[in-house]
């Protein structure tokens, strides 16, 4: 918009010159000057087209798990799926109510103490950190491969990886429904993170 202005300047004062005095009102600018305006106006925005941000998340830090999300969500899959913590609300953007997650940032105001801990512990592998798979009816889970849990479940039949990239990977039971599906549905065109993508 700003380069708009700048650009339009110069031809404001040529306007001013072709109208001098009184008659300013009553003579209008030649027809090409409107029409200088307007190509101005549109070269301008399309210059600034490369510079323009729009909203969206800065998944630079807390990078979410794009692709993987995008196949659940291509895949059509439904289930309870245990999550990382920073991935909850992701997860639900992308994927509810097919897929109910385990926790999100909402933590104890949405979910008991008991749900709380079961959550810390899966993510950790520490204590009864399978109990959120056993007593929980849980279908799915989308975990980093740099938790501990990751590891714990590869270890932990029936549970196997039927997805992995460098930033996340999806859990099911061998021979679960979920398993067959997910892995007869190629991932989506896009990078494990999303870069590049305003809202992604």
């Amino acid at each position: 918009l700003s380069a708009l202005v700048i650009g339009a300047a110069p031809l404001a004062a040529l306007s001013r010159r072709w109208s001098p005095g009184r008659d300013r009102a009553a003579r209008p600018a030649p027809p090409w000057f409107h029409a200088a305006l307007v190509v101005g106006g549109l070269a301008a925005a399309a210059l600034s087209v490369p510079y323009l941000r729009g909203p969206g998340i800065d998944g630079e830090e807390h990078p979410f798990p794009v692709r993987a999300v995008g196949l659940l969500e291509a895949s059509g899959v439904t289930g309870d799926m245990a999550v990382h913590f920073d991935w909850g609300e992701y997860a639900i953007w992308h994927l509810a109510p097919d897929i109910r997650v385990s926790w999100d940032g909402r933590r104890e105001t949405v979910y008991g103490k008991e749900a709380y801990a079961a959550n810390l512990n899966f993510l950790f592998g520490v204590r009864d950190w399978d109990r959120l798979l056993t007593e929980h009816g849980t279908d799915l889970a989308l975990v980093s491969p740099l938790t501990p849990v990751y590891n714990l479940l590869k270890l932990n039949a029936p549970w196997t990886v039927v997805y992995e990239d460098s930033l996340a990977a999806i859990f099911a039971p061998e021979g679960s429904p979920q398993a067959r599906r997910l892995r007869s549905t190629p991932p989506p065109d896009v990078s494990v993170d999303g870069e590049g993508l305003f809202f992604p």
